[in-house]
């Protein structure tokens, strides 16, 4: 088995980006699939994305090596992957992999969508390649036989690919809280409430980040990477950006934002966070309070002694473990709620995401009396999703869902009382 690892790289303007080695040195093929794809990966993946994409083709090189199967030769000679290979590549896929250069291999499955997310990854890099090696071959009769044993392969691939991982909706339900979760919740985390769990001096501002993103579904990357001159209070309006290349950002573990969709979208602040945040501005403008926040280009900064650096990119989780043990939540070997509070299932900053997604459905359903292709489509620009995304329709089928169940609590609760006020006139 090659020595194989990936390892991050920094770019002048500070970019940081994943390449493949082997033995200490960058793997051809996939250096130059980086320099191809380097400007679309930087706007349309995060690191960890590229990193994922890396990590995908090692696993491939790996089978490959042990096989002895060169791809540059099959697509020159016009073979690709026999069904039997494709077979053979997918289930491969399937298999967790020690990458840190020992011969061990761990015969362990990954998730099915793991599985179909390396598949895809590593479908990319072979269509990258193939295009590649036979564009460079001159026009030919040979050519055009090479040019049709690749659509084949294609299809062949993609028909076994379906087989392997279908496609299906996700199945577990979105983290959201309840309603008597959402009531201690939004009362907590006011300034100068007695429950409130931070020190007087931070209360302002984690109010105003936490009602963020509570009221707008922001993911902590769009937070955390606001800036002061993305606001127009005035108008009551904020703008999520995309920065590539930010000189203000010096953070050493920077924020890893999302870059597929509508990353550059316009929002209109609600009455709650309007409020939240101008309250947070005037406290962050003093200097006693909040020394060096005025020179700092970002809205949620850091409380330090001599100056205030952004905000560190593990912080808001912080606020929400502070809740958690605050107010814990208390069951009975049952599973019956003893004490209304907070859990790891479903509290954590992208479990707000979650909640406001849903709370977004129910309020387009109660305003429009259902949910349609307008909606999906607004949906997807609030919360910065792709065209082609099916994120509305998942959160739609939880609101509809849960419209659903409190509606037959509430018929069954109906029969309950008029069951009991019959009896009550028999008896009388």
């Amino acid at each position: 088995m090659p020595n194989l690892q990936v390892r991050p790289v920094r770019l002048a303007p500070g970019h940081e980006v994943p390449v493949l080695v082997s033995d200490g040195v960058q793997v051809y093929e996939t250096s130059w699939w980086l320099v191809d794809q380097l400007l679309p990966s930087l706007r349309g993946s995060a690191p960890n994305t590229m990193a994922a994409k890396m990590r995908s083709v090692a696993h491939w090189l790996q089978w490959a090596d042990y096989h002895k199967f060169n791809w540059a030769t099959a697509v020159q000679s016009g073979k690709f992957m026999s069904s039997q290979t494709i077979g053979q590549v997918l289930k491969w896929m399937e298999l967790e992999v020690d990458l840190s250069g020992s011969d061990r291999v761990k015969r362990l499955r990954v998730a099915p969508r793991t599985a179909a997310n390396r598949t895809g990854f590593l479908y990319q890099f072979l269509n990258w390649y193939s295009n590649r090696l036979v564009e460079a071959m001159p026009p030919s009769t040979y050519k055009g036989i090479v040019l049709e044993a690749y659509r084949e392969w294609t299809s062949v691939w993609e028909t076994k690919v379906r087989t392997a991982f279908p496609r299906s909706a996700p199945t577990r339900p979105p983290e959201t809280m309840g309603e008597e979760q959402r009531e201690l919740f939004l009362r907590v985390i006011r300034p100068g409430d007695p429950g409130n769990p931070w020190r007087k001096g931070l209360q302002v501002r984690n109010y105003a980040l936490l009602m963020v993103l509570y009221e707008h579904g922001l993911r902590i990357s769009d937070v955390q990477q606001l800036r002061t001159d993305d606001l127009r209070l005035e108008k009551g309006l904020f703008t999520i950006a995309e920065r590539i290349a930010d000189p203000e950002e010096t953070r050493r573990r920077r924020p890893n934002p999302k870059r597929r969709g509508h990353t550059v979208r316009t929002l209109r602040f609600t009455p709650e966070s309007l409020e939240a945040m101008k309250l947070w501005l005037a406290e962050r403008a003093q200097r006693d309070k909040w020394p060096g926040a005025t020179r700092n280009a970002f809205v949620f900064v850091s409380h330090m002694a001599k100056t205030s650096k952004a905000l560190s990119t593990r912080r808001p989780g912080q606020l929400f473990q502070d809740l958690r043990k605050a107010y814990p939540e208390k069951r009975r070997k049952g599973g019956q709620v003893v004490n209304v509070g907070f859990n790891d299932d479903y509290f954590h900053p992208h479990a707000l995401r979650h909640d406001r997604a849903v709370r977004f459905v129910l309020d387009y359903y109660a305003k429009h009396g259902e949910w349609d292709l307008g909606g999906q489509e607004a949906m997807r620009k609030v919360f910065g999703w792709s065209l082609d995304s099916r994120q509305p329709a998942y959160y739609g089928g939880a609101a509809l869902l849960a419209i659903g169940v409190k509606a037959m609590v509430e018929l069954t609760d109906y029969r309950t009382q008029m069951g009991v006020a019959m009896e009550a006139e028999e008896e009388e």
